[in-house]
């Protein structure tokens, strides 16, 4: 049971540091376009 919870723990901070990466990804392209914008 143990060994089960550490792999859900494992899977859930992947899920995470992925959408976390997706987050900062979108942020800086919208900072992007904003930056042309204002040009």
């Amino acid at each position: 049971m143990e060994g089960n919870d550490v792999h859900e723990f494992k899977t859930e901070i992947a899920f995470l540091r992925g959408w976390v990466k997706d987050s900062a990804g979108e942020a800086s392209a919208d900072a992007e376009e904003e930056s042309e914008q204002q040009r």
